[in-house]
């Protein structure tokens, strides 16, 4: 059985990865953290029920360290963000601190509790800003061009 953590499990992405994942392999352990509790109704009972819920503000430091110490996990799934690019506009400090801060601080908290462990954190095709049709598909050696405070905050993390 392995154990899964993944940030910002309130998501879009986070809900479809727990229905796919718990449906291929069941005996897996998900914990998922957010500061809200993910609202699941159109998900089966078995699989919304088997996901052990975290609330907590990564930026609080204490608390991710406790999360990390308790669950342990094997992977790390890094989902959480202010995903919104016009949010970004609205509030870029508030953004990209958020954004950063919360990734630093599980890295840190891995590092810390010495949890060995896997950590993807998955990235925004908004990185690269805007492209020109030869440069699709996109590939990972393209080369950054960020044109939103969000997409900053995803090159700090990347890098």
């Amino acid at each position: 059985m392995r154990k899964i953590l993944i940030t910002g499990v309130s998501g879009f992405v986070a809900s479809h990865f727990c229905e796919h994942w718990l449906k291929k392999y069941p005996y897996d352990q998900i914990h998922g953290n957010a500061r809200s509790k993910p609202d699941w109704n159109w998900m089966e009972a078995s699989i919304k029920d088997a996901v052990v819920f975290h609330g907590t503000d990564l930026l609080n430091w204490d608390k991710t360290c406790e999360i990390l110490d308790s669950v342990r996990p094997d992977l790390i799934l890094h989902l959480a963000s202010f995903s919104s690019v016009a949010y970004s506009w609205q509030h870029p400090i508030e953004s990209f601190l958020n954004n950063t801060n919360i990734f630093l601080n599980v890295l840190e908290a891995v590092r810390i509790k010495h949890v060995d462990c896997k950590v993807l954190s998955v990235g925004s095709s908004e990185t690269y800003g805007i492209v020109t049709a030869n440069q699709l598909p996109l590939k990972e050696d393209l080369f950054p061009n960020p044109q939103s405070p969000y997409a900053v905050a995803r090159v700090a993390q990347e890098k």
